[in-house]
């Protein structure tokens, strides 16, 4: 199993609404129907609001110049300021912000849910040195190590 990241739409007119991603991917997030994870009921979400670049296990987010901000746990990233237009906002080049798991994004009236799902790792067997010591095998096993049984 590989990697996957889940965004969950968790309050807002489309709450149950899931975008998943299982390799790399940019996605922008936003009210237009162009938009690759469409929000188009919350009139406070920006038509183009924040860009998603997933590469699971790991996710990095960045504000597009929206009126509202995007908020992580709480916390503002980006956002035009106040009396600059949606063109001007679009110019200026916003921090990235990592995004893991359990971190909940506010766009707007909406929140989205992240959830990283990660391969558990392979389970790590320690090998007996001396099982890897072919000194200690007779000629006859060596041979058939290294040319394969007779028959």
């Amino acid at each position: 199993m590989s990697a996957k990241i889940q965004i969950k739409i968790s309050q807002g007119k489309d709450a149950g609404k899931i975008f998943a991603f299982t390799e790399h991917d940019t996605c922008v997030f936003g009210r237009m129907a162009d938009c690759h994870a469409c929000i188009p009921d919350d009139t406070e979400v920006s038509r183009h609001h924040f860009i998603l670049e997933v590469n699971p296990p790991q996710a990095c987010l960045r504000d597009l110049g929206s009126l509202n901000g995007t908020w992580i746990n709480g916390t503002k990233c980006g956002g035009r300021k106040s009396g600059e237009t949606p063109e001007e906002g679009a110019k200026r080049k916003y921090p990235e912000a990592a995004v893991k798991h359990g971190d909940r994004i506010k766009v707007g009236r909406t929140e989205l849910e992240v959830s990283i799902e990660q391969p558990k790792e392979a389970p790590q067997h320690r090998a007996d040195p001396a099982l890897g010591d072919i000194s200690l095998l007779s000629p006859a096993q060596l041979a058939r190590l290294i040319f394969g049984a007779p028959d």
